[in-house]
């Protein structure tokens, strides 16, 4: 009998903890979801004030640079201190529903300077990563010029994402 109760529990366990895993999580989690209830649109209110964060970018990067596995991990350096520095900046106390994002991001050569910083509503991070990988393949892929994503992303992300993420794909 205890067996039994044993086994059910577990059961009960593994079931529950199975569906959980096939929900989708982390990152992307927002993909699986039609975009007008996953997140808000991204409105101009949600862009960086541009006297604050002008986007900025390590002048000598290169494709070949941001193409190597592991890059972002090895040049990403962005401290508390940093991060609380531009929080201030834009006034925000209540960090809960932001993170500390780079406008052009570090994929495709972003400093992590104050410049580049910027306090981003979490629910829109995720749609800019989208815009990120997309603008990275691009520039990879060599069919757009880095400096061109560079100045796509810092200059309006939202319409960046509208032509290089929503916008239709010609066919093969």
């Amino acid at each position: 009998m205890r067996a039994a109760r044993s086994f059910l529990f577990l059961a009960i366990i593994i079931a529950s903890a199975g569906w959980h895993f096939l929900q989708p999580h982390g990152h992307h989690a927002w993909l699986s979801q039609p975009h007008e209830t996953a997140i808000e649109q991204p409105q101009a209110a949600d862009l960086p004030d541009p006297n604050l964060t002008p986007g900025d970018v390590f002048s000598d990067v290169t494709v070949a640079d941001i193409s190597k596995p592991g890059y972002a991990r090895r040049v990403r350096n962005v401290t508390a201190e940093l991060k609380a520095q531009v929080y201030a900046e834009y006034g925000i106390t209540n960090h809960a529903e932001y993170v500390i994002d780079h406008l052009c991001p570090i994929e495709l050569g972003g400093s992590n300077s104050a410049k580049n910083l910027w306090p981003q509503k979490v629910a829109d991070a995720h749609r800019k990563d989208v815009l990120e990988d997309r603008l990275r393949e691009l520039v990879i892929s060599g069919r757009l010029d880095l400096r061109t994503a560079q100045q796509a992303i810092a200059s309006d992300w939202i319409a960046a994402y509208q032509k290089y993420v929503e916008a239709p794909k010609p066919s093969p």
